[in-house]
């Protein structure tokens, strides 16, 4: 699960922002994306390697004008290059790269645009996922702290509604039964979520 989120937290905030997306954010070719991911990430794992997935350092491609496939395979025969230069690339300290991260963020928030934030039900979940994502160093993190606020919040305002509903309803016959409408698909996300963020695992 935190493989996946991650994986799609990447793809979404690298695709969006660069016109790689429908009118509705969802990235071009996803479903091979994230099937080309999946089969690396049981590639890498069965091979005993590092997890084989996307890393949002790929936005550092994207910020220089990639915008294909080819992108990955040059970077690809660049790593292979770099095996004979380990030495010389083991003394660059991991700050180096800070820069061009910090420019990925930049680019990477030109997508809040198109976040509706036009109620605390939306407003509080996109703040959330945007500022945990940094604070928890994870993507899939700052997701589940958006998902499950979302949940709660949409619980805490059925519930008002419910009460609401309840206060008047003999003084208004025409008053409307409030409904949960949140889908079973992202309640079922937030359990998994807090089975996550809460149970302890021992392997």
């Amino acid at each position: 699960m935190i493989d996946m989120f991650d994986t799609m937290g990447t793809v979404v905030g690298c695709c969006v922002p660069v016109g790689l997306a429908d009118e509705k954010g969802k990235p071009f070719h996803y479903n091979g994306i994230m099937m080309s991911d999946s089969i690396a990430t049981c590639t890498g794992a069965m091979l005993g390697t590092s997890t084989v997935t996307t890393f949002v350092e790929s936005g550092s491609g994207i910020a220089a004008g990639g915008r294909t496939g080819l992108t990955a395979l040059t970077t690809a025969v660049l790593f292979i290059l770099s095996i004979f230069l380990l030495p010389l690339f083991a003394s660059i300290p991991s700050a180096a790269a800070s820069a061009a991260l910090l420019y990925v963020g930049c680019l990477m928030l030109k997508g809040i645009t198109n976040v509706k934030i036009d109620g605390v039900k939306n407003a509080v979940p996109a703040f959330l996922t945007i500022a945990m994502m940094p604070l928890s160093y994870s993507i899939t993190d700052g997701i589940g702290f958006g998902i499950l606020s979302y949940v709660l919040i949409d619980l805490v305002i059925y519930i008002v509604d419910c009460i609401k509903y309840a206060c008047v309803k003999g003084k208004n016959p025409e008053a409307v039964k409030p409904k949960w409408d949140l889908h079973v698909v992202t309640i079922i996300v937030a359990v998994l979520f807090i089975v996550y963020f809460f149970v302890p695992t021992k392997f």
